[in-house]
């Protein structure tokens, strides 16, 4: 059985939209444009976002596949759980949901 946490959402950007993001930028920069900053610059390539369920869901089905995990029934993380990720991210348990969270 997987487990997990959260079911925030995680914003995402394939590395090519990203790329071309700054390179955009760097080129406006390089030809005196000045792209602007601050309240009007912000920049976040971020074509959509993705929740941790639906990633977990498809792992655990994979998993399932491959007979790594015996069923594709993803829970809520318990405390022990909890506990052993605090240890890996090696942070209080406290902020595991921040570590692993998204939005």
């Amino acid at each position: 059985m997987l487990t997990w946490l959260i079911t925030r959402t995680w914003p995402v950007c394939h590395i090519k939209d990203t790329t071309a993001l700054y390179i955009s930028l760097l080129k406006s920069i390089l030809s005196e444009a000045n792209p602007d900053y601050g309240k009007n610059g912000y920049y976040l390539a971020a074509s959509g976002s993705v929740a941790w369920k639906d990633i977990y869901a498809a792992m655990a089905k994979s998993l399932v596949q491959r007979k790594v995990i015996d069923q594709e029934t993803v829970t809520k993380a318990d405390d022990a759980a909890i506990v052993k990720m605090a240890l890996a991210l090696q942070c209080p348990k406290e902020l595991v949901s921040v570590q692993l969270g998204g939005t």
